[in-house]
């Protein structure tokens, strides 16, 4: 509130003292266009209300970006900016920058700068020509203060953007917004390492960058240094980026970890109701900050996590902004004394939520079976802190752990069926008395030692702190089916260690929690459980061992491997959650689950062979064909999972449960509409951003992916 007050002061001051000295204004506007000449490389967390994260945890700094969207201040200028370099560099000596900037950027500001340093075509390429042939290195160029995504292989820089609000526009942003929303991007990125600036090609594409995103355009940029000049290219994407680069200099093994470092870079907001589309109509630019002010805690990236202290910030910036577009001709100057209070009171802590970036320290290894011998591995990635411990981060509104999951899904040729299949499981659960959490997946390009890999799935991983065990709990995640090979006799000769081996030298079951051997680990519910489903078929198998059963959850496993057509998850690729009994009791005050030391729950992972995707030996293959006839043919009523059909036929009760689970399920929207939907907009989101087409180029295949997805 203070803040408040004494911004308002600030802004009631100034206005008195232009009514009592009327040549303030004008010497006030001219000085402040003087310094907008002079600062070519403006810093990018004032012009946007980005701010320095200290990171206290691991003695770690980095820049916080904020995860609301960007907004810009109505501005009309005087006359064109004009930008010259004089005598700095010989080739720049007689160029004057194309200055067709739109009504609503500030030529001082930041993105007024980027909007300055466009380059005719025939002038821009004349100076290309003659560059001094350098490649772009990770020391040259600066995101929001932290390292850029970049493949230096090929030049390319990556910017992760989300615009939304163009609906609200209409349907879609006009030129001039577009061409805001570019020159406030483009501002994050700032030379470092002696580079003097950067120019970019002039581009109708400016004007279009929803058009320029989903195509996957590439602007043309010089880098002009002391020692020369570098060609480059910018590429807007609307997905997270992940940067990985190994440091340890050793061959990639499989299971074998390696060194490296990090780098997050999630998507940098635009809201477009909220910038004036620069019609030259003075329409209350104070007004529609005021409004973003009252909105306060309206978050545009849903998918990250919301706190009080981005929300506070937001309605701060909605107030000093509105307050500034108040004052009349000296918005620049109010914004960047409102910006530098920001940068000060918004240093502190922070993590990978939408709007910040990570970087910092990781240990990796590819994972899997048989996809890690496709040409696009799956990683396992673990965080670390300088020290090599264990570093636990949130990454793009997900868990706060130190390890993640990136999932290829190569074997998929619509990049869609795991994060479908997931968001439909988190449905079930959510819908089901019984509620049991599996994985989440966030789509990710990843750049991994400077080259470009592709789209990913950056997934928690399926363990303990995912579902919420403690001490006592276990559980066992299935990986091998029994005929394949009988280790139903192995559990009791495994008494302190972790898995159950397949005999091909993998693990046919593994315990992942409790994480190593204590006193509560024990495989004996596993191989009760398996004995049960397989030899005995008879409840008083679990009964005599102290077991018991949810049904609930034994159910939905079942109808949701049917209503997905996942026959590699109907034992194999599941798990069982063994929670251990405390004293319960119901609404009469009886125990609940008296005389029993265990109560099974179901859960399942790696959801690639689903809606009719199964597996296939060729590699060229990807392991993977599609079949329209297996789908036709499942049979909901065999194609069950194993502990299901076993339950179903011992306990009378579980068959007249399936149906009054499954009408519950379509009465709270589970329908083929709303699975469709699910896997369009997974589609959609691939297909806008721009990532689809890079993936295909990166890893051509001949199905088109959208021809996948009907």
């Amino acid at each position: 509130m203070a803040r408040k007050i004494a911004i308002i002061i600030c802004i009631l001051m100034t206005g008195m003292l232009i009514c009592i000295y009327p040549g303030v204004r004008e010497t006030l506007q001219e000085t402040f266009k003087g310094r907008a000449v002079e600062k070519q490389t403006a810093d990018a967390d004032t012009a946007n209300a980005h701010s320095t994260d200290t990171r206290a945890a691991d003695e770690q700094t980095g820049d916080t970006r904020a995860a609301d969207a960007h907004t810009l201040d109505t501005y009309t200028p005087d006359e064109p900016a004009t930008d010259t370099l004089g005598d700095r560099f010989p080739d720049f000596q007689n160029y004057s920058p194309v200055t067709v900037i739109p009504e609503n950027i500030s030529p001082g500001s930041a993105a007024g700068q980027v909007l300055n340093s466009i380059m005719p075509g025939d002038e821009f390429d004349k100076i290309k020509l003659d560059a001094s042939g350098k490649s772009l290195s990770s020391d040259d160029l600066s995101w929001f203060g932290d390292a850029a995504a970049a493949d230096f292989s090929t030049g390319i820089v990556y910017l992760p953007c989300k615009i939304v609000g163009a609906e609200a526009e209409g349907g879609g942003m006009s030129p001039k917004q577009s061409k805001a929303v570019w020159g406030s991007l483009l501002a994050g990125l700032t030379p470092v390492s002696g580079a003097e600036k950067i120019w970019y090609r002039e581009d109708p594409m400016t004007e279009d960058l929803a058009g320029a995103m989903e195509e996957g355009h590439l602007f043309e940029a010089l880098l002009q240094k002391a020692d020369g000049t570098v060609a480059f290219s910018v590429m807007v994407s609307g997905l997270p980026f992940l940067m990985i680069d190994q440091t340890d200099g050793e061959d990639i093994v499989d299971q074998e970890d390696h060194s490296g470092q990090i780098a997050v870079f999630p998507l940098q907001t635009f809201d477009v109701s909220k910038i004036h589309a620069g019609t030259g109509d003075e329409k209350a630019a104070a007004g529609s900050d005021a409004e973003q002010a009252d909105a306060g805690a309206e978050k545009t990236d849903t998918s990250a996590v919301e706190t009080d202290k981005e929300n506070t910030e937001k309605a701060d910036a909605g107030i000093e902004k509105a307050a500034s577009g108040a004052a009349g001709g000296l918005e620049s100057i109010l914004e960047n004394i409102a910006d530098i209070m920001e940068t000060i009171e918004r240093t502190g802590t922070g993590s990978a939520a939408s709007g910040t970036t990570l970087s910092c320290p990781c240990s990796f290894h590819v994972r899997g079976n048989f996809a890690a011998s496709m040409d696009k591995k799956p990683w396992k990635v673990s965080l670390k802190n300088k020290n090599g411990e264990q570093l636990k981060e949130s990454i793009l509104g997900m868990r706060k752990d130190d390890d993640w999951i990136l999932n290829p899904m190569y074997s998929d040729m619509s990049r869609v069926r795991e994060k479908t299949a997931y968001q439909l499981w988190e449905k079930t659960s959510a819908v089901t008395e019984t509620y049991v959490p599996s994985s989440r997946l966030q789509y990710v390009e990843l750049l991994f030692n400077g080259s470009y890999h592709g789209i990913y799935g950056l997934t928690e991983p399926l363990d303990g702190k995912q579902v919420g065990l403690s001490d006592g709990d276990l559980l066992y995640k299935i990986r091998q089916w029994p005929w394949e090979f009988d280790y139903l006799s192995l559990y009791s000769q495994r008494e302190g260690e972790m898995e159950v081996e397949n005999g091909r030298g993998g693990a046919a079951v593994r315990m992942t929690y409790p994480r190593e051997w204590t006193e509560a680990a024990d495989w004996r519910p596993m191989e009760t459980f398996q004995q049960f489903c397989f030899k005995t078929r008879d409840l008083s198998t679990l009964e005599e061992a102290g077991i018991g059963y949810d049904r609930d959850s034994v159910i939905q496993l079942s109808l949701f491997c049917s209503l997905i057509q996942a026959p590699d998850n109907t034992w194999k690729n599941s798990i069982l959650i063994a929670k251990k009994v405390t004293d319960e009791t119901d609404q009469n005050g009886d125990s609940a689950t008296a005389g029993l030391r265990y109560v099974l729950y179901r859960d399942t992972w790696d959801l690639n062979y689903t809606f009719g995707d199964h597996s296939v030996k060729p590699v060229e293959m990807r392991q993977t064909e599609f079949s329209l006839d297996r789908v036709a043919s499942f049979d909901t009523g065999y194609d069950c999972t194993y502990d299901y059909s076993t339950f179903r036929a011992a306990d009378s009760s579980v068959k007249q449960r399936t149906l009054e689970l499954w009408t519950l399920w379509r009465e709270k929207g589970i329908t083929p509409e709303y699975l469709c939907g699910l896997a369009d907009t997974a589609l959609e989101e691939l297909r806008a951003s721009g990532a689809l087409s890079r993936e295909m180029q990166r890893w051509p295949q001949d199905q088109d992916p959208a021809d996948a997805v009907d």
